[in-house]
């Protein structure tokens, strides 16, 4: 399994700015002199973020100011804005064949708007209405109603200036092409209004506020919560927007169909499955 999902895996991000593929020998090659090295020149009290949650108290504040002060101000190291690539204006394919195989692992990837992009919040709550909840389209068609896998995926990849709308999943390798299919029909069957029923809207609205709810479970929760304004650019209402975008798919707040249109609108215009890229490893 996990073969299948690195070769997929290798497919589509080989042109992703971070990529990187190392050998066995060149892991093994490092010295502990070079891990402190490369750790130490990027260490400094200028760069670090403190977070605390939970029952704090000000000997707690004190051991830790204390003990992060004593790290050395050194220079800051620079972190460069991640440039990517155009998008292709053609669907393209990665294919990779491994004798043998019973089962084929299939990865679809399409660009879409970033985070800092006002309708990214809403491109989420549509990914997850397509694949990110056990009772979306894509669970729910491909897995329950055809049987073509044990389980298949949406999620989105989110960076300031672009996103990734990722699906994968798994499957015989005599159903990759039904698989692929499916997918796509899926997707523009969810820019048909008529599609949605109340039942499914009303559920996704549920799921998405319980995970927002999840957010306040923990002192650790809430602390990711901050970190994650911190390292992704969310602006300071964005717990607030996801709740309201939430509430607003649920027809008991509003009409069925001006919640459907909602999910309509995002999807038309950020999955534009004409500039997708598909990986399969198995075949």
């Amino acid at each position: 399994m996990s073969r299948r999902r690195s070769h997929t895996a290798a497919g589509l991000w080989r042109k992703f700015p971070l990529a990187r593929s190392e050998s066995a020998e060149q892991i093994l090659s490092l010295t502990p002199d070079q891990l402190r090295e490369f750790h130490y020149s990027r260490l400094s009290s200028n760069d670090i973020h403190v977070f605390l949650s939970g029952n704090i108290t000000p000997r707690i504040e004190a051991l830790v100011t204390d003990t992060f002060s004593r790290i050395a101000s050194g220079t800051s190291f620079g972190m460069s804005s991640l440039s990517f690539a155009p998008p292709a204006e053609s669907p393209r394919e990665v294919l990779v064949e491994l004798p043998g195989s019973q089962q084929s692992a299939v990865n679809m990837m399409i660009p879409a708007p970033g985070r800092l992009d006002s309708s990214f919040v809403s491109l989420r709550c549509a990914v997850t209405a397509l694949g990110g909840y056990f009772g979306s389209r894509l669970m729910l068609n491909i897995r329950e109603a055809r049987g073509l896998t044990y389980g298949i995926s949406a999620s989105l990849f989110g960076y300031p200036e672009r996103s990734f709308i990722s699906v994968a999943t798994q499957t015989a390798c005599d159903s990759v092409k039904d698989v692929r299919r499916l997918i796509l029909e899926e997707i523009e069957r969810m820019k048909d209004p008529a599609s949605y029923t109340e039942d499914e809207l009303m559920r996704l609205s549920r799921f998405l506020l319980s995970g927002l709810a999840a957010t306040l479970d923990t002192p650790f929760s809430r602390m990711d919560f901050f970190k994650t304004k911190l390292y992704a650019s969310t602006p300071d209402d964005y717990f607030e927007i996801q709740e309201n975008f939430a509430r607003r798919l649920d027809p008991a707040n509003t009409s069925s169909k001006e919640a459907a249109e909602l999910l309509v609108s995002t999807i038309a215009d950020n999955f534009n499955v004409s500039r997708r890229i598909t990986a399969v490893a198995g075949l």
